[in-house]
């Protein structure tokens, strides 16, 4: 299983994706305690699955089967529910010199289509701009804030302008 495992690590990458950006705890868990940023993909179905989140873990049986392999690699604990988590198995090509970290480049599968800025994030509307200057499609820029009568963050209507749109083509 380990020997698996490895060979599966050195050829694919999960990405992985949540419905929706509002719950606080993902703000906490993965975006510096709300102050980075969310990025927002259109991604086809058929490239991601759900996770599925169980109580207890499933026995494993050797051979291991597709069904089990399909199994253990959607399926977390009940507990991370709140992350309503999509996962996708991507073929990893190549390996970034400088961290050794692989990278998947935005393509027909993966189109950014939102940042959203975290309640937080001091990153100017300016650098975000920058950052996304040369990627070729709509991208809805959002400041984040924390609601003012519920436990979600919401979009911030005033002090960020919400939108940006970028319309280049490409070179043919």
């Amino acid at each position: 299983m380990r020997k698996w495992k490895a060979e599966m690590a050195e050829k694919y990458g999960m990405l992985c994706f949540c419905l929706h950006w509002h719950n606080p705890v993902l703000w906490s868990h993965y975006a510096d305690r709300h102050r980075g940023i969310c990025l927002g993909f259109d991604v086809p179905d058929n490239s991601i699955k759900a996770v599925q989140y169980v109580a207890s873990r499933t026995p494993l049986r050797f051979p291991l089967t597709e069904a089990a392999i399909q199994k253990l690699l959607f399926t977390k604990y009940r507990d991370w529910n709140y992350e309503e988590e999509w996962r996708g198995w991507f073929r990893l090509d190549t390996r970034d010199q400088a961290t050794g970290l692989f990278f998947y480049d935005f393509d027909e599968k993966i189109q950014l289509r939102e940042v959203i800025v975290g309640p937080l994030c001091e990153i100017p509307r300016s650098k975000i701009e920058a950052a996304i200057g040369g990627y070729i499609g709509p991208v809805h820029i959002v400041k984040a804030r924390l609601a003012f009568k519920t436990f979600r963050v919401v979009t911030n209507k005033i002090g960020f302008a919400n939108s940006r749109t970028n319309n280049r083509n490409t070179a043919t």
